[in-house]
């Protein structure tokens, strides 16, 4: 178990994202700032403001990804394209592990995949639209817990017979690296 002294948690929807921080430095424990992002998408400059120092809050959400930093990172962001290398633990709401990249389990991936983080390219689909989303506000070394509606996720079909239908999905992401293709 990891503890964080400081935490940011973002919450993403489809068109818009709120930046969520409880503030160490007065008494107002919510500040909420909401961006309009560009493209659509669902994507935000990787370049927002992260200066605020805060507390580990936990938030409820409905819809969009939410992003609990667990370790800071060394405040540089991936672009678009980038090459990401990612660590990763994957959670139903249950809190049963349905994937891992570090541990071995009967329940996660074949054997040869233990140990090995997944690399892709950020924000080219080739992960989850919550992965590509959270991935990109996330910084170099950093850890997050991320929880991702089946929206962002997996859909209505989920990916049986690991993951089922409608399933919100909760990741402990660690970005170990990422190296720009250009």
């Amino acid at each position: 178990v990891i503890e964080a002294t400081t935490s940011y948690i973002f919450y993403i929807r489809k068109h818009t994202t709120i930046f969520i921080m409880a503030d160490n430095n007065n008494n107002n424990n919510n500040n909420a700032n909401e961006n309009n992002s560009s493209g659509g998408d669902g994507s935000n400059s990787a370049n927002n403001s992260r200066t605020t120092s805060t507390t580990t809050t936990r938030i409820s959400t409905a819809a969009g990804v939410l992003i609990r930093t667990l370790r800071k990172g060394n405040g540089i962001y991936p672009q678009q394209g980038d090459r990401c290398t990612v660590h990763y633990e994957g959670y139903l709401e249950d809190g049963t592990m349905f994937v891992s990249s570090k541990k071995k389990s009967s329940q996660t991936e074949t054997p040869q995949n233990q140990n090995q983080p997944i690399q892709f390219m950020l924000g080219m689909g080739h992960v989850i639209e919550g992965w590509d989303a959270a991935v990109a506000r996330m910084t170099k070394h950093q850890i997050a817990e991320v929880t991702i509606p089946h929206l962002f996720a997996y859909g209505e079909q989920g990916y049986p017979p690991k993951i089922p239908p409608r399933s919100t999905l909760i990741f402990k992401l660690e970005l170990v690296d990422f190296t720009s293709t250009e």
